[in-house]
């Protein structure tokens, strides 16, 4: 993938030819502060679509460079060929620096929208509770998901490539409305349906992290394997229903593999990056100048983790090729 990726010179200023996009300050889901914004002007950046919906979306107050965390997703996806929304590096009308994203669907189509997750969970199973999905005895699960997972081939292609994403990004978030379906009506109410990119990627790749911290992390050659393995590090999606944890991290590939033997390429070509790709993808991000910066040392953080764990997975990939 050969994106037109935002440039260090061109942070994007809500406050030149940006208006919100239903006057409406607040977007209400999820739990940072978020907008729906539009660029209205007559010469956008090459990388805006003019006149399109997007997200702007803050860090939270006490993880100010977690913004960077959506960015970074973004450009990892390009990399690793799994499809993530673009987002850039924005200042907002009141001068605070965070991601915007490009909506997923065209905006202006009444025959275009999105399904999120725990509705469909909904609708497949009246008993769901769409807003405790994630308790115990009604949680979001891979059991749950079967139905949809086996319907289409090329759902179960995004959803692999989203859960490979998740591995190495250290995404614990991927809960039941952040993922759905996107659905375009055609003729006789038919309607074409895709699963949707995977978007909110802001709790993952350490953010939680203190900057003063890092370099400690960073000198200990086996910090970031540890972390992978340790028993708190699980996807927010569980096994079973009655499940009380998410799945670890470096198991829930290795499960889907099981079941769905077919996407062995997919996973396979997923993690045939080169660590000087991940590099030239992050480490410019270090000189955008920005309200709240993203430091070498979490940016060499980030591209450390991605790299040790398509490390780990594509260890357990061979040993699994040779038994």
């Amino acid at each position: 993938m050969n994106p037109d990726l935002q440039k260090p010179s061109e942070i994007i200023q809500l406050k030149d030819a940006w208006e919100l996009w239903d006057g409406s300050p607040v977007y209400q889901e999820g739990t940072r502060s978020k907008s729906s914004v539009r660029f209205i002007g007559s010469d956008p950046a090459s990388f805006i679509r003019h006149n399109w919906r997007y997200l702007f979306k803050l860090s939270r107050s006490r993880y100010p460079w977690q913004f960077w965390m959506e960015v970074v997703a973004y450009r990892v996806g390009c990399v690793m060929g799994v499809e993530v929304p673009p987002t850039h590096v924005a200042i907002g009308f009141d001068g605070e620096v965070g991601s915007l994203t490009e909506w997923m669907y065209d905006p202006y189509d009444i025959r275009q929208g999105l399904t999120h997750g725990g509705e469909v969970l909904l609708r497949l199973d009246p008993e769901y509770d769409r807003q405790k999905g994630m308790r115990v005895g009604h949680c979001h699960s891979i059991e749950l998901l079967m139905p949809i997972i086996r319907r289409n081939p090329a759902w179960r292609e995004m959803f692999i490539k989203t859960i490979m994403f998740d591995t190495l990004i250290a995404n614990t978030d991927r809960h039941q409305d952040n993922w759905g379906l996107l659905w375009l009506m055609g003729n006789e109410e038919k309607a074409s349906i895709t699963l949707t990119p995977a978007f909110d990627n802001g709790t993952s790749m350490g953010h939680e992290r203190l900057e003063e911290n890092l370099p400690d992390i960073l000198a200990d050659r086996d910090w970031l394997r540890r972390h992978t393995l340790d028993k708190r590090a699980r996807h927010h999606l569980r096994h079973h229903s009655g499940d009380t944890a998410g799945v670890k991290m470096l198991e829930l590939v290795p499960i889907l593999l099981d079941r769905f033997p077919d996407v062995l390429p997919i996973v396979h070509a997923r993690a045939m990056f080169r660590d000087e790709d991940i590099r030239a993808a992050i480490m410019p991000l270090c000189d955008f100048d920005a309200p709240v910066r993203l430091s070498e040392n979490r940016a060499e953080f980030v591209c450390r983790m991605i790299c040790t764990r398509r490390d780990m997975m594509l260890e357990w990939l061979e040993k699994n090729a040779k038994a």
